[in-house]
C-alpha cells in the first residue's frame, strides 16, 4: 500500500463503512494489529484508510497532528480528522500491510481500508 497524500482529493467514507452493511464492492475480514484481533472493512466506496480512534489510543500508536480537514460521509454529513498513525502496520491473512491511516471517530469497523 501506498503513503497517502493528504493534499490529493478530499476523503470519503462509503455507506457501508458507516452503517456497518456489506455491499458488492466491499469485504469484511479479520486482521491483526500486534496480537490485537481487528475487524477490518476493505471498501472501494471510500478513498482513504482510516483507523478507529479509541483504538488507536488504547494500543499507544504515536498519532501526527495533521491540518483538520473534513471527511465527506456518503450520507452527506462531514466528520473532522485531526491526526494520521504513520506507517500503521497489520496483518490480514497472514500477510504484513503498512501504510498511513486517518484516525477517526468509526463505530462499525476498526480499520477501513480505502482505494
Amino acid at each position: 500500500m501506498e503513503t497517502m497524500n493528504v493534499e490529493a482529493l478530499t476523503p470519503h467514507l462509503s455507506p457501508q463503512a458507516i452503517q456497518g452493511t456489506s455491499g458488492c464492492q466491499t469485504i469484511k475480514v479479520w486482521g491483526k494489529i500486534d496480537k490485537c484481533p481487528i475487524f477490518i472493512l476493505i471498501d472501494l466506496g471510500s478513498t482513504h484508510n482510516f483507523l478507529r480512534a479509541d483504538l488507536a489510543s488504547k494500543l499507544g500508536f504515536p498519532m501526527t497532528p495533521i491540518k483538520p480537514m473534513e471527511v465527506e460521509a456518503a450520507n452527506g454529513g462531514t466528520m473532522s480528522c485531526t491526526t494520521v498513525c504513520k506507517n500503521l502496520q497489520w496483518k490480514m491473512q497472514g500477510v504484513q500491510f503498512q501504510a498511513d491511516v486517518f484516525v477517526m471517530k468509526l463505530k462499525n469497523y476498526d480499520m477501513v481500508l480505502g482505494i
